[in-house]
């Protein structure tokens, strides 16, 4: 686990535990092979199949051994309702991947119920932007927090990966009209 400093699965917690990606109730022999144990959070570990499955679109990528798609293929929709931002991420239909990886990607997101987990973890994300984005509305207004949010939107890419959540959602807010032009007053504390 050393070196290791997000779940590559979830993106949000230090892992603490080592999944066996192939059950060891299942695959016995591979219950101590290095390459089949792989460091998860917690609420991850706990929250995936505990026995294989023979469907292939329930099949969780192995985050070390396999290609995960180098294309963005998680997308955001964001809405600003009742003082509070509502993000609901999922897989881009669009996007130019394999449908068999759209499938297992999109199971993966639902079987670890990230939407559940991401909305947790924006409200505290966001608050760290909160006085940057304040001060750049001021000073440049929406063109200055669209700016902004691409920009920081690089620097995670770059540190995480373009399909890690809180760069994804950076972009949607930059994309989102409302939030650039003063909404996010609502939802982000002053």
């Amino acid at each position: 686990m050393a070196g290791v400093e997000l779940c590559p699965i979830c993106g949000i917690a230090p892992p603490r535990q080592l999944d066996h990606h192939l059950p060891r109730s299942d695959y016995r022999p591979l219950a101590v092979y290095p390459r089949n144990l792989v460091p998860l959070c917690q609420e991850c570990n706990q929250s995936k199949s505990k026995s294989a499955t023979e469907n292939p679109a329930q099949q969780f990528f192995h985050p070390y051994l396999e290609d995960i798609p180098e294309t963005p293929f998680l997308r955001a929709a964001v809405t600003l309702e009742a003082g509070g931002l509502i993000a609901t991420f999922d897989i881009d239909p669009t996007a130019p991947i394999e449908a068999i990886v759209s499938e297992r990607l999109s199971f993966v997101l639902q079987r670890l119920k990230l939407n559940e987990r991401y909305a947790r973890e924006i409200n505290i994300y966001l608050t760290s932007q909160a006085t940057a984005i304040r001060m750049l509305f001021d000073s440049a207004g929406a063109d200055g927090v669209r700016a902004y949010l691409l920009a920081q939107a690089g620097v995670e890419s770059r540190q995480f990966h373009f399909n890690h959540w809180r760069p994804v959602l950076l972009r949607a807010l930059a994309a989102h009209e409302g939030f650039c032009s003063g909404e996010f007053t609502a939802v982000l504390p002053a």
